[in-house]
């Protein structure tokens, strides 16, 4: 099983008007879904040759090895073993069983980490395990925290900061032998890319990939048009198909984080969410509800909506008008206690309806 601390902000509006292998002419749309990382997958793909079994079976293939490499929830995947060994060096080529599995996408993942943490200023931090753990939301029991030990998680905080650890000639490096490390925050995004580069390399250029939410989409949909999706109304009764937004995604990625619904209250009626915060160890609420990331990868999409959820609504605002390539669409808690949606400067170009 597999959890990523994030709800399912989309809904594929373009899934639902699309057939199956039954179709027959020559230029094909088709649909394949399946189990992965604790959730779904839902793809929409064009193909002239109707090759829909062979890829159903390369999209698998690639999701299980990913999963065999990065999976906190499979003991013997390569970032299990990492996290159960408590020296200050590890060589993760030598974490393999005879080679087979490999090491290219904790790798990967690895560098990927240490790249938003400074992109984020340290709200995205892959080795925030711990935390999540005691919180109640990892691998570890689920269940709310009772009563909040500050003296527990200040000395939890001491194993949290990507800056703690390095990389190099396939050797880890850590300050502290008992950090450990999670990819959740962009895995299924990262999961989306996988899939996208797969079709790719099969000359398949028109699809719409979605992972838990995390979605991709690439060429063109069976009306010729650009794929669209629609972003969740942020309230825990919301129905399935009740939309805040509706966006087109064109050669574009997008991810939602959200604090609503994934949430635990304790017996003293204390409630709080699963976003956790790399830098005070406390589970973090406030009048941001959802953040919904644009941009031209999944995996970057997915850890900047996490990013944002952490930071916080004015930080967010500042923080997506400063990066290149990524827009947002923020809905919050305005003073009146009415939703209202903030979009950075470029969604005039992304979403059709609000």
């Amino acid at each position: 099983m597999w959890i990523k601390y994030s709800i399912v902000g989309l809904i594929l509006c373009s899934l639902l008007a699309c057939k199956t292998e039954n179709q027959t002419s020559s230029d094909q749309y088709f649909s394949i879904s399946g189990k992965t990382m604790g959730t779904t997958y839902n793809i929409v793909f064009k193909d002239l040759d109707g090759q829909v079994s062979r890829h159903q079976a390369a999209v698998d293939s690639i999701l299980v090895a990913f999963n065999e490499e990065v999976s906190t929830y499979i003991p013997s995947s390569i970032i299990s073993r990492v996290n159960q060994d408590t020296t200050l060096q590890i060589e993760i080529a030598q974490l393999s069983d005879s080679g087979t599995i490999q090491v290219d996408d904790f790798r990967a993942n690895f560098n990927l980490a240490k790249q938003l943490y400074a992109d984020t200023d340290g709200y995205m931090d892959a080795t925030i395990m711990p935390l999540v753990n005691y919180w109640g939301f990892g691998y570890t029991e689920k269940r709310a925290v009772g009563q909040v030990d500050s003296i527990h998680i200040d000395a939890m905080l001491q194993l949290v900061g990507m800056d703690k650890v390095s990389l190099k000639d396939d050797i880890i490096y850590k300050s502290n032998p008992n950090i450990t490390f999670d990819f959740s925050a962009f895995a299924k995004g990262y999961g989306v890319d996988l899939i996208g580069k797969y079709f790719e390399s099969q000359d398949v250029v028109d699809y719409l990939v979605e992972i838990g939410g995390e979605t991709l989409g690439r060429g063109l949909n069976k009306t010729a048009e650009s794929w669209k999706v629609g972003i969740n109304t942020p309230k825990a009764d919301a129905s399935i198909n009740d939309f805040q937004v509706i966006v087109q995604l064109d050669e574009l990625a997008v991810a939602t984080s959200g604090n609503y619904r994934i949430f635990y209250e304790n017996e003293a009626g204390d409630r709080y969410a699963h976003i956790i915060n790399p830098r005070t160890g406390f589970s973090e609420t406030s009048n941001l509800l959802s953040a919904s990331v644009f941009a031209a990868d999944c995996a970057t999409a997915d850890a900047y909506a996490t990013a944002f959820m952490v930071m916080g609504l004015e930080a967010a605002m500042e923080k997506v008008e400063q990066e290149e390539g990524l827009e947002a669409c923020l809905i919050y808690i305005n003073e009146k206690e009415d939703l209202e949606v903030f979009f950075s400067s470029g969604m005039d170009d992304i979403k059709l309806i609000d």
